[in-house]
């Protein structure tokens, strides 16, 4: 059984604005939860609005967007790289080829008044429809009663996939994506670590210089200070070491981090939910989305909350660790000194990956909040800041999921 990738899930995120684009004012019922999740989502368009004016007013300043840090990213070696390239890849090669195969797969027919897991292949229907035919050349009465069933026959829009199928596969794919994590995650901590180290090091030895084949030690102290080297003189005590090495790079703060990584969830709300909306009209896509589906089709609770689990903290460690640690971090740092197109290159290339893997027509609609992510990770360079984006927009949107369903 294939796995369902893991950014799939963040399909629910895009879920709950299809729910409101294909409300029907004859089929709305007004319980307390859809006002609820109403009132959030009319608030959450009014703050997207309110910080992408924030913006504006910030750049036509002169002012970044989102302030940077100052912060060094985690250097990331070319084989890493390339690795997290091939995994993204295929990754949104899967999510592609399974929309494909949703979008493509026949309607099955059912007759009217039977249950609709009674469905008749379409065959044999083409084949009882011949034989009606060729029967109403020979008697008109049999034709009659032959051509019935098929004038009641209508179309089965379920999803192919079982609840019980569907279970095995999340559970596989989260398996998969655990798995992911550590292989990522442990080499990058050990790189991180030993960047730490190096810049430690670098902070206590005195500066050595290559001058005419003799190596001239200079000291920490006095008028021999090569003050143009990027690190300050390091300090004689531990605990001024410690606190030069913490002026060299901004401490990360929950507070602080929280305010950008909010700014950003909502900077992206507005043009992610407009796209998606307007790719629902463009496509008329009536169908419910597949996890939708699911939770109203009776998943049991404990699959729902493996459902919400996955979206709202796997997805987020998961996917930042690899499009933005690994790929973005590996891309900006492929230049020794990076400029202005190859950071737009990096990123653009890292927002169509990230966005891909969520399959068809979510991949569109993600593009903005893909963006935005990228930015954010290229101002702040932080893997927490940018799993809080993330795990504000999806927990966010499953919340909206959740009021939908009282």
């Amino acid at each position: 059984m294939m796995p369902i990738p893991v950014e799939m899930m963040s399909g629910i995120d895009t879920g709950s604005l299809l729910t409101l684009a294909q409300l029907d004012a004859e089929d709305v019922e007004l319980t307390a939860g859809a006002v609820i999740a109403g009132f959030l989502v009319l608030s959450a368009f009014a703050g997207s609005l309110m910080v992408l004016s924030l913006w504006y007013r910030r750049w036509r300043s002169g002012q970044a967007v989102i302030p940077a840090a100052n912060r060094q990213g985690t250097v990331i070696p070319i084989p890493i790289l390339t690795f997290g390239l091939l995994v993204a890849v295929f990754m949104s090669s899967l999510a592609i080829l399974a929309s494909i195969q949703m979008y493509q797969e026949p309607a099955r027919p059912v007759a009217a008044g039977s249950d609709k897991s009674e469905s008749v292949e379409p065959e044999s229907e083409m084949g009882h429809t011949e034989s009606a035919t060729d029967n109403s050349e020979t008697a008109g009465t049999d034709s009659d009663h032959q051509a019935e069933p098929i004038e009641s026959v209508e179309l089965d829009e379920s999803p192919s996939m079982s609840p019980e199928a569907f279970t095995q596969a999340l559970i596989q794919t989260v398996y998969l994506d655990l798995i992911l994590v550590v292989v990522l995650g442990v080499p990058v901590w050990l790189l991180n670590r030993e960047q730490q180290r190096r810049s430690l090091i670098a902070a206590q030895q005195p500066v050595a210089l290559q001058l005419e084949g003799e190596l001239l030690s200079l000291s920490p102290k006095g008028g021999g200070t090569d003050h143009s080297n990027s690190y300050r003189s390091p300090p004689d005590s531990t605990d001024e070491l410690s606190s030069a090495v913490s002026e060299l790079e901004d401490r990360w703060e929950f507070v602080p981090e929280f305010r950008f990584a909010a700014e950003a969830c909502l900077a992206a709300y507005l043009p992610t939910a407009a796209l998606r909306l307007m790719m629902v009209l463009l496509l008329q896509d009536d169908a419910q989305h597949p996890f939708l589906q699911m939770m109203d089709d009776g998943v049991s609770t404990g699959v729902l909350l493996l459902i919400a689990g996955t979206a709202v903290f796997l997805a987020p460690l998961m996917e930042e660790l690899l499009y933005r640690v690994v790929i973005l971090g590996g891309l900006l740092n492929a230049r020794a000194v990076p400029t202005t197109f190859s950071t737009v290159v990096a990123i653009g290339l890292t927002s169509v990956l990230f966005a891909f893997a969520h399959g068809f027509p979510d991949s569109l609609a993600l593009l903005p909040l893909a963006a935005v992510i990228c930015w954010t990770y290229h101002q702040r360079r932080s893997y927490r800041t940018v799993v809080l984006v993330h795990f504000l927009f999806n927990g966010f949107n499953i919340m909206i999921a959740g009021f939908g369903m009282l």
